[in-house]
């Protein structure tokens, strides 16, 4: 059990911003994530997203198509 915890530790360190929204704040309320991203204004910006568009992410299309235009430009 704690290699597990281990594992989603290191997971978690070693992943970017858009696994970490998928796996906590994605669940959270409008108002929430609004307040997240006020207290955490460099979250997801190298996916340029900000306060106007963060609603936009509980969408799994948007988020595989940013995921696509970062691994782009990244190349």
């Amino acid at each position: 059990m704690m290699s597990e915890k281990k594992a989603q530790l290191l997971n978690f360190f070693s992943g970017d911003d858009m696994d970490f929204y998928e796996e906590f704040v994605v669940n959270l309320s409008d108002e929430e994530q609004l307040k997240f991203l006020e207290e955490n204004p460099k979250f997801m910006s190298s996916y340029g997203i900000d306060k106007d568009n963060i609603l936009m992410l509980r969408d799994k299309s948007y988020r595989d198509i940013l995921r696509k235009i970062k691994r782009y430009e990244e190349e």
